[in-house]
């Protein structure tokens, strides 16, 4: 699979516990199915640049290093990285994310400050608020 010292699965396992993340609520704020992460984490498949790309945002990792040890890439520069990703996402309907689930993330930080759970709310129902006006406007 790769030739790092230890599996990508345990490496994956070890970022995502890190996180304070089950597998459960990284399927969803990537949108890899859970099965999937599975058979990753348990070195029954090789992520495809598709996961890798949907795992680098919830995890804070670049894809560059996902990319890497997954034994995917060993020299790739960003611009060969940008192509792959463009190829992957290009042939799919790309499925947005809804805001809200950034929020269930449990370090997310403006500026340097952790929020709390009630900034994060305070957040999403001025957004939803911006959301009603702009209906309205129509």
């Amino acid at each position: 699979m790769n030739n790092q010292k230890h599996s990508f699965g345990t490496y994956l396992k070890r970022i995502r516990k890190a996180k304070n993340l089950s597998m459960s609520a990284l399927s969803k704020l990537s949108q890899v199915s859970q099965p999937y992460l599975s058979q990753i984490e348990n070195d029954q498949k090789i992520p495809s640049i598709n996961a890798l790309t949907k795992l680098a945002i919830p995890l804070d990792v670049s894809l560059s290093e996902l990319m890497y040890f997954a034994g995917l890439s060993s020299e790739l520069q960003d611009e060969d990285i940008s192509d792959l990703i463009t190829r992957s996402l290009g042939a799919q309907k790309v499925n947005y994310r809804e805001l809200n689930t950034y929020f269930e993330l449990p370090d997310i930080t403006l500026d340097g400050e952790v929020l709390s759970s009630k900034e994060k709310k305070e957040i999403l129902n001025y957004v939803r608020y911006l959301l009603f006006k702009r209906s309205e406007g129509k």
